[in-house]
């Protein structure tokens, strides 16, 4: 776990509150900026600003003259304020260019003597560098945390409780965990209020307690957490710890939203779109949609595809709804991916190609989108994959089709069973085992995929063999099928064949174990299991 560099309390001079660019390279060995003998004769005779002069240069956005300024301060000084400061200019570039090694190095010093503002971003600096490099340094990160967090720095204190409920270079530990997080959100620090709020949520370090993870969700959110007003607009729009309140959690979904919280926009958007317990406003909707669009929120882009395909009091734009639909696809976003093979099958703004939308629809499904598998069974019922793909491909697209309650799909499996395709007559079988008083049906179906070679069947068949259904009840067939299907990997099968082994005779089992030898010595042969030659 990288810790990241997150805006620092305030400190005596405005130009400390600059948070620092993310750190990415390797430490140096640390040595000090360049000595007077490297500095100009001009420069050794001009006279060492004040830090008001410094002060004043800054506000003016004279960077140069603040480093220049700092660098001379700290080589005639020992002062750890100023070696904080002067270590922050140069790790921000301020003035000049970056130099990693030098505000290393002057932060060092200024932690030397203990300047806690320069514990506390060193430890930060440690644990946020790339972990394959010499700068990341867990352990020194923690003891520069622990001396500032005991020293009432709440920044500190809340790493050192997220060090051990992460187990950071110590072993976890969530007691230890939630009191350093706790002795930070007393302070009113927002990050830890809303740790803390998750640790009463979940129980880790402390009793589950929900009037407790709402209360300090509660403040996080008023101090401006982004995140817990995003939860606790989702608390009170599902009256989670909370009375159901959907107004309240539109005032914080507002909030975080217009904070720049991208999953608030998204959730704003969709909510003036669809008028979910709010006047639909499609202005509304695609002002907060499109601002998390253009944050990279791939839903958002969906959203505003199906508001421009029409039927939310936006016009429709078929060139509008595919471009945002490709732009949530190519971030491989499975619903936009079938809304785009959709309109490829409705000729929807485009022509009609049902090839296109076969790829596409299974591109969907590449993506984890699983309700594509239904679509692509109502393009198979409906005659529209003829000749395109294999039978035996599409049977589990019609097997889901069929699922919800499509008809021609259904008909389609059916169809297909009827004409030997196996994996359709092992799904057409099973669907007929799952209607009343129909079993018997299907085991025509079964006994044809077993004795093609079909596992499922073959377990399946001999499960009803065992249980009697469809009026035979034979244990031998029953003990030989499950063998079978045992060897091939089913992982029911063995369990199911050990239970009929114990109401069976030896003679019994060893005349089901010869049947299922057969099996496989016959199989190149195709020759139906107990037949004989």
């Amino acid at each position: 776990m990288h810790f990241p560099l997150r805006v620092f309390p305030p400190l005596l001079l405005s130009f400390a509150m600059m948070t620092p660019a993310a750190m990415s390279q390797q430490a140096p060995t640390f040595k000090p900026v360049a000595n007077d003998a490297e500095v100009s004769a001009g420069e050794q005779a001009a006279p060492r600003p004040s830090m008001a002069e410094i002060e004043a240069a800054w506000a003016d956005k004279n960077y140069a003259f603040v480093r220049d300024g700092l660098r001379r301060h700290v080589e005639e000084t020992d002062q750890p304020l100023v070696q904080f400061r002067y270590g922050r200019v140069l790790l921000e570039a301020l003035g000049g260019p970056r130099d990693l090694e030098g505000a290393v190095f002057w932060l060092e010093k200024a932690a030397a003597q203990r300047f806690v503002a320069a514990e506390n971003l060193l430890a930060r600096l440690y644990l946020s560098a790339p972990q394959d490099g010499d700068l990341y340094q867990p352990e020194r990160a923690i003891k520069l945390f622990a001396s500032a967090a005991a020293r009432g720095v709440s920044e500190s204190q809340y790493y050192m409780g997220l060090i051990h409920r992460d187990g950071i270079a110590v072993e976890t530990n969530y007691e230890t965990a939630f009191n350093w997080l706790l002795a930070a959100a007393e302070q009113d620090h927002q990050e830890a209020q809303f740790a803390i709020s998750r640790a009463y949520s979940r129980g880790q370090g402390v009793a589950k307690d929900t009037d407790a993870a709402v209360h300090w969700l509660t403040l996080a959110a008023e101090n401006g957490h982004t995140s817990a007003q995003f939860n606790l607009a989702r608390a009170y729009d599902e009256g989670r710890g909370v009375p159901l309140d959907r107004d309240q959690s539109l005032v914080w979904l507002k909030h975080a939203a217009e904070a720049g919280h991208v999953l608030s926009q998204r959730a704003l958007g969709r909510r003036y779109l669809t008028g979910d317990e709010v006047a639909a406003n499609p202005t509304e909707a695609m002002t907060w949609l499109s601002t998390a669009a253009k944050r990279g929120d791939a839903v958002a882009m969906t959203l505003l595809g199906d508001a421009f395909g029409g039927g939310y009091g936006i016009a429709k734009d078929p060139e509008n709804a595919w471009a945002w639909y490709n732009q949530a696809s190519n971030s491989e976003y499975g619903r936009a991916t079938a809304e785009i093979a959709g309109m490829l099958v409705l000729g929807d703004g485009r022509p009609v190609d049902l090839e296109a939308a076969l790829k596409t629809y299974r591109t969907a499904l590449d993506q984890g989108y699983t309700p594509a598998q239904v679509a692509l069974g109502q393009m198979a019922g409906s005659g529209k994959l003829d000749g395109l793909v294999a039978p035996h491909t599409v049977v589990p697209w019609a097997v889901a089709a069929s699922a919800e309650g499509d008809n021609a799909a259904r008909d389609w499996l059916k169809k297909q069973a009827e004409n030997g395709i196996r994996p359709a007559q092992t799904a057409w079988a099973i669907w007929l085992t799952e209607q009343d008083n129909v079993p018997q049906d299907a085991v025509p179906f079964f006994e044809q995929a077993a004795q093609a070679g079909d596992v499922e069947a073959q377990f399946r068949l001999g499960q009803m063999l065992t249980r009697g259904e469809g009026g035979i009840q034979d244990y031998v067939l029953a003990h030989a099928w499950l063998n079978i299907a045992a060897t091939g990997g089913h992982s029911k099968a063995a369990e199911l064949r050990g239970t009929v082994t114990d109401l069976m005779t030896a003679e019994q089992i060893a005349e089901a174990q010869t049947m299922a030898r057969q099996f496989f010595e016959d199989a190149a042969n195709q020759l139906p299991i107990g037949a004989s030659q």
